[in-house]
């Protein structure tokens, strides 16, 4: 598993579950985005369509925190 596929899974988990913003996950998600950023052509719709293929150890990330996080996908 590469370092992208880590910080593209926790990038997504915040950025779609961040509480607002003061909420510790959107803190994170502003920390990730001073040194991330996945590009104009990446949409989470595409990220978490399970047929597609590019994304596969970044999801594992993605709902490895939506279990530790008790968060419901």
């Amino acid at each position: 598993m590469s370092r992208y596929d880590i910080v593209l899974g926790h990038y997504v988990f915040c950025l779609l579950h961040h509480k607002g913003q003061w909420s510790p996950l959107y803190a994170r998600l502003f920390r990730i985005t001073g040194y991330f950023f996945p590009g104009r052509l990446f949409s989470e719709t595409k990220f978490l369509d399970p047929s597609n293929e590019e994304y596969v150890e970044a999801m594992e990330v993605y709902y490895h925190l939506c279990r530790k996080h008790k968060v419901k996908v």
